[in-house]
């Protein structure tokens, strides 16, 4: 299991559920993903793929009549639940998502939020995508929210001078499979102070990372992809 990631075996996704749920609330303090994403949300049944902690399932439960959460991680699955306690129109399921029965076309609106790209393999990947495909209803739609390149947070994490250019290759990736830029802006993390920021950051990439954190707001960019 990678240490310094947010990828698919991270520890701070699975053994420290904590930490990845006080990244995710601090992230986009602004709320603009959902602001740019509500309107497509309203009214849809929902598949938040990757749902981690339940931010976004949450967020958009007031407006969506359905909602499917799946996560691979049960330790996320249970703050979420937890975190949604109240909602009736919630289904939440454990599998890794290549592998979830859904039936097909059942789907009217596919979210991830950065977890495509946490998938390394590009197989994986495409059965991942021909999977959400399968259970998407005539017309539907998935969104990706996924980082873009350059901005603080790219730095922080040592992509803006990555010699594999991970993130603009992933981003190149999705284009070629289909997608198109749906939307892009910047926006922030905002947490406590510098030191809830540095503990945070330093707990999921490392200490490089950690000493490259310089205030509690960090800038953020951000793009979602659609298909």
């Amino acid at each position: 299991m990678k240490k310094y990631s947010l990828g698919e075996k991270s520890k701070s996704y699975y053994e420290e559920a904590g930490i990845y749920r006080l990244f995710s609330a601090r992230e986009d303090a602004p709320g603009k993903i959902f602001e740019t994403l509500l309107s497509e949300m309203k009214g849809k049944t929902l598949l938040d793929l990757g749902c981690g902690s339940g931010k976004y399932t949450k967020l958009f439960a007031p407006y969506a009549p359905k909602i499917v959460a799946l996560d691979a991680s049960k330790d996320q699955l249970s703050l979420a639940e937890k975190d949604t306690d109240g909602y009736d129109n919630i289904d939440f399921v454990h599998t890794q998502a290549e592998d979830m029965k859904l039936p097909s076309k059942s789907i009217d609106v596919a979210l991830a939020s950065w977890v495509l790209g946490t998938v390394e393999d590009e197989k994986r990947r495409k059965d991942i995508l021909c999977n959400i495909e399968r259970t998407l209803k005539p017309r539907g739609k998935i969104f990706l929210v996924e980082n873009d390149t350059g901005g603080e947070f790219e730095q922080i994490r040592g992509r803006t001078n990555d010699p594999l250019e991970r993130t603009k290759k992933y981003n190149e990736w999705l284009v070629k499979n289909g997608f198109r830029e749906y939307s892009h802006f910047t926006t922030f993390f905002e947490f406590k102070d510098l030191d809830e920021a540095r503990k945070v950051i330093g707990f999921i990439w490392g200490k490089e990372a950690k000493h490259r954190v310089q205030g509690s707001k960090i800038e953020h960019k951000v793009a979602i992809y659609c298909k």
